[in-house]
């Protein structure tokens, strides 16, 4: 099981890397995966094809991580943060970004991969993904911080 307390600081490190601009991770409120919020699902699969760890991105949080690696203001971004999800070409800048965080949650012997996208919490059919979602062995939520961007949620679930 991945021990997610301990990955809180090399998140952020990986995040400001990325971004090229300080980021800070603490401890948050938890970010769902449902039809009322407006939230990413990344999942995290095995050699196998099932869903080993799953991050569950704020919207918000999502928008300025994109703004921030095409380096937009943030005043810029105020229509996208409004919008209902991410279109399709910010889908790709996100999906490009968070390849990188897998290998944050590699473990002995384990070799994960990011899978699908998911924007749509009704088009989620897959009972990997939902078994997590809906009792996963550990989880830990974050609020992070991108300087110059603001904060939103994170959460990182594991089955």
């Amino acid at each position: 099981m991945v021990m997610l307390a301990e990955k809180s600081q090399e998140i952020a490190r990986l995040f400001g890397r990325l971004l090229g601009c300080p980021c800070l991770i603490i401890e948050g409120q938890a970010i769902e995966f449902r039809a009322r919020e407006r939230s990413v699902l990344l999942p995290f699969e095995n050699s196998l094809g099932g869903a080993h760890v799953l991050l569950i991105v704020e919207h918000q949080l999502a928008v300025m991580l994109v703004g921030a690696m095409q380096g937009q203001a943030v005043h810029d971004l105020d229509q996208r943060l409004q919008s209902d999800r991410l279109n399709a070409s910010e889908l790709q800048i996100f999906s490009d970004l968070m390849e990188s965080f897998r290998t944050v949650f590699q473990e002995e012997d384990l070799d994960l991969s990011l899978g699908p996208i998911q924007v749509d919490p009704f088009a989620v059919r897959r009972p990997d993904i939902e078994a997590v979602l809906m009792s996963p062995a550990s989880r830990e939520d974050f609020q992070v911080t991108i300087e110059g961007y603001g904060a939103g949620r994170l959460s990182v679930l594991s089955a």
